[in-house]
């Protein structure tokens, strides 16, 4: 169950502990690297005591579950100190085109936190424990709490994400899980062809879907029903080639190669005038003039009309 929810999209990610047994995650999770959890194990180990105290125990990598803290050195990170963790096979290295990667090293080295892609999803094993048992990673670090929440939005993009679907291309989805094979569907075209159901296949297990007509944009939906009769619905959004969005001007060469034998002049904007004056001319500056001569027609309009005592009776 935890295979079918990665490969269809879901994250995963592994903490290990002294509860943890190697022979038992090699044979049903590793599985000679068919499975879900992406290193061989040896046994849990004691990280050797460093030749130098300024040598991290933690060596990270510019990684998005890291962040800042992958930067090159940090004082947080530089302060995790691991007292175990499980070891890998010697002989162990990231298969040639493989998705697996190590993305955090102990200082001798050894793996501590491998990731690699499985199906549609996405896993990450850390070989040592989440609270602080083999570490002191979440006693008070604040990279830990950081680390934790950036791993979890990272796992759960990958089934967050959906990929670009144009116009045109065949609907195709596998999905997992006890589904009915009848599925009605619900898209953008007109008439019979917006509304209809159709047979799905049972393939390996899981509801193989299909639609070949997405010749317009919009939003294809796939209506499934269980075998408890719960409904669920897909929706796909199917959106023209972005390249029709491009408004990148083109200059007089591009325009005389897309339009080979048609009679056409070409003129800039810039270029364009009327009468001897350019198109659009800036009018700001004689609005301003006629607003300041407005506002002073206004003062001497008010105090022309406003009562003023005679200068005589000023005078006494």
């Amino acid at each position: 169950a935890l295979e079918e929810y990665a490969a269809a999209g879901g994250g995963v990610a592994f903490f290990v502990g002294d509860r943890c047994s190697a022979q038992t995650y090699n044979s049903q999770l590793y599985r000679d690297g068919k499975g879900i959890f992406p290193v061989p194990l040896v046994d849990q180990t004691a990280l050797p005591l460093g030749v130098s105290e300024k040598t991290p125990d933690l060596e990270a990598t510019s990684h998005p579950v890291f962040g800042k803290f992958g930067e090159g050195r940090n004082p947080f990170i530089d302060a995790v100190n691991i007292d175990r963790y499980f070891a890998v096979q010697k002989s162990w290295t990231p298969p040639a085109g493989s998705s697996v990667k190590v993305i955090a090293r102990l200082r001798n080295g050894a793996p501590l936190i491998v990731e690699q892609e499985f199906g549609k999803g996405h896993v990450i094993a850390v070989l040592t424990t989440a609270s602080p048992a083999w570490n002191n990673w979440a006693q008070a670090n604040p990279s830990y709490i950081v680390t934790m929440q950036q791993m979890q939005a990272y796992l759960s993009a990958w089934k967050q994400g959906d990929p670009s679907r144009p116009v045109g291309t065949p609907l195709r989805e596998r999905v997992v899980g006890n589904y009915a094979t009848e599925v009605g569907f619900v898209t953008p075209l007109d008439g019979a062809e917006g509304m209809f159901t159709a047979q799905a296949e049972l393939v390996d297990g899981a509801l193989s879907i299909g639609f070949e007509n997405t010749d317009k944009s919009g939003i294809y939906e796939a209506r499934l029903t269980d075998l408890e009769g719960k409904a669920e619905v897909l929706q796909f959004a199917y959106n023209v080639d972005a390249k029709e969005g491009d408004l990148a001007i083109v200059n007089e060469q591009q325009m005389s190669d897309r339009l080979e034998n048609v009679i056409y002049q070409f003129h800039r904007a810039a270029d364009i005038t009327a009468g001897g004056k350019e198109i659009g001319q800036n009018l700001s500056e004689p609005l301003l003039y006629l607003l300041v001569a407005m506002l002073i027609g206004e003062q001497l309009l008010a105090y022309s009309a406003s009562y003023h005592s005679p200068a005589r009776e000023l005078a006494r």
